[in-house]
């Protein structure tokens, strides 16, 4: 179910995949393509208005972030993926399976490897590549150490629970 907070902006209109719930709090704004079975939660900013913003399936957008870019430059996040709440991402890519830990910012051509971790509150500064499997923390981030076979699962079980909680939202909200 979607609730639609959704704007054209001078012809590029959101698209939105089967299954995905989106915040009647958000606002997705232009030329963004969001997959199946995703969650927008409240007051997050999508801005495709000169940008190109690309989200994968299964994905999860927190409270309170803001997705946006420069003027003819594409924002990818890819499927299975969490961004904490209040997170900045902005003209980067972030690979499948990644983590973006609450407050932490992704800066310009940026790119998140797969399965990575940036730690809360951590800054992945311009053009910055983290390998798959790292965790980074700090400003600006750095990696740490490799994302074991163990993290791996317990994130993907974490990934589920969330989705199979969010994904009932559209039915349990009622708006008083």
């Amino acid at each position: 179910m979607v609730v639609m907070p959704l704007y054209d902006y001078f012809g590029r209109i959101p698209k939105i995949g089967d299954g995905s719930f989106i915040h009647d709090s958000a606002e997705i704004i232009g030329d963004v393509v969001i997959g199946n079975n995703c969650y927008i939660g409240c007051s997050v900013i999508i801005k495709g208005d000169y940008v190109t913003i690309r989200i994968g399936d299964r994905v999860i957008i927190e409270d309170k972030c803001v997705i946006h870019g420069n003027a003819g430059e594409t924002v990818t996040i890819g499927n299975d993926v969490i961004i904490g709440h209040g997170c900045i991402i902005h003209s980067c890519t972030i690979k499948d399976g990644a983590l973006i830990g609450m407050g932490a910012i992704v800066s310009d051509s940026a790119v998140v490897g797969e399965n990575s971790i940036v730690g809360e509150g951590s800054v992945v500064t311009q053009r910055t590549v983290i390998p798959p499997r790292k965790i980074v923390v700090g400003t600006p981030a750095k990696i740490v150490r490799d994302v074991t076979d163990e993290r791996l699962n317990a994130l993907k079980k974490i990934r589920e629970k969330y989705l199979d909680i969010y994904t009932k939202y559209g039915s349990l909200f009622r708006k008083l």
